[in-house]
């Protein structure tokens, strides 16, 4: 491709064009070796990308990677994923039952020993758990 061609391409054109140029060669082998075809209907394979990277960010999330809290929106808001929602649900139940239960009756369940008690700085930092 000469350099009067690249003042005619489009966003999606230049990027594909200088990720070719980076991986020294030319947009034949880059369709050729990677699949990326300049026959593709217009806009149809980066919006493919766009879902799957969606895709793999809500399953990256839903695995808790750290790397999917910080991944950029390229489709703007992210809609929230349906098991989401009772992800909150459960973790608001969970953190209602660890602020209300009485830690040391469930350490003595926990251990059968009925008489035993925390000690020292055990229940202030169990408290600040709370």
């Amino acid at each position: 491709m000469d350099a009067d061609a690249e003042e005619f391409m489009d966003d999606e054109q230049w990027i594909s064009h200088i990720a070719d140029l980076q991986a020294a060669h030319s947009l034949h082998v880059a369709g050729m070796v990677y699949g990326r075809s300049i026959h593709e209907q217009a806009g149809s394979t980066n919006h493919q990308r766009e879902m799957f990277r969606l895709f793999s960010t809500n399953w990256h999330q839903f695995l808790g990677f750290a790397s999917a809290a910080t991944a950029p929106l390229i489709l703007g808001k992210r809609k929230q994923a349906p098991w989401e929602d009772e992800a909150e649900v459960s973790r608001i139940e969970r953190r209602h039952q660890l602020a209300t239960m009485d830690m040391e009756a469930a350490a003595q369940r926990m251990t059968g020993q009925p008489t035993m008690w925390f000690w020292g700085v055990q229940d202030p930092a169990i408290q600040a758990i709370q």
